[in-house]
């Protein structure tokens, strides 16, 4: 019997390569164990067969955020059960995560300044072209108005090429230069703009939308640093 399941996980235990499989049947073998839940006070390991990511959720991004976040991972699998764990099972404790850490770029945009990105999903499914592949919900980003010149620029940019720019957005692990994860569009429009007033600030939401998302686990940085060449 086919189920979703949902695995709460980002930051150092994050199963990275499986996310960035994310159109691929992923998690094969044999009861790969997925997480343990307590019922009646006894602890169980669920386990599961040829699992496919079928949805990831981005949690809400804040630059001023103190609290810990996690990724919505959902997984399709062909079959699933529960049992005991054994004795010398310990579950991992991860590294906690902070939704301040993120950084986005989109070509010609000055993206220093964005305070929030919404939360949203990447899902697999059938598109709207009738073709199987991945879709997304729309992106939302917060920036002050004081800094949001070069986007409002786009935003009233007539119709074409100039209205579409590549859009990364790169969560890491507090780590300078270590990236975790990366969310890519190789194109995204603007689909609304709103001004926003809190307090005495002036805020501008732009509510954009993306086509041909993609979600890539970047390399691992070099284990120790790099030999430079003596001059000659």
């Amino acid at each position: 019997m086919k189920r979703t399941i949902r695995i709460l996980s980002i930051g150092a235990g994050i199963a990275l390569l499986p996310v960035a499989a994310f159109s691929q049947v992923v998690l094969q073998g044999a009861s790969p164990e997925a997480f343990v839940e307590a019922q009646g006070g006894t602890s169980l390991l669920q386990d599961f067969q040829n699992g496919l990511i079928t949805e990831v959720g981005i949690p809400a991004l804040d630059a001023g955020a103190r609290d810990a976040a996690k990724i919505t991972i959902k997984i399709s699998p062909e079959a699933t059960r529960q049992k005991a764990p054994a004795a010398s099972f310990k579950a991992e404790v991860q590294k906690r995560w902070l939704p301040s850490n993120f950084r986005l770029e989109i070509a010609g945009l000055d993206c220093r300044h964005v305070s929030k990105v919404e939360s949203f999903t990447v899902k697999q499914g059938v598109r709207r072209d009738g073709r199987r592949g991945l879709e997304a919900s729309p992106v939302v980003v917060w920036i002050s108005e004081a800094d949001a010149r070069t986007w409002l620029d786009w935003a009233n940019a007539p119709a074409g090429p100039r209205r579409e720019r590549a859009f990364s957005l790169f969560l890491s692990d507090g780590t300078p230069a270590r990236d975790v994860l990366e969310v890519r569009f190789a194109r995204v429009t603007v689909r609304s703009v709103r001004r926003v007033e809190v307090g005495s600030a002036a805020l501008r939401r732009f509510e954009l939308e993306g086509q041909e998302p993609s979600i890539v686990a970047p390399p691992p940085p070099p284990a120790g640093p790099v030999p430079v060449p003596y001059p000659n």
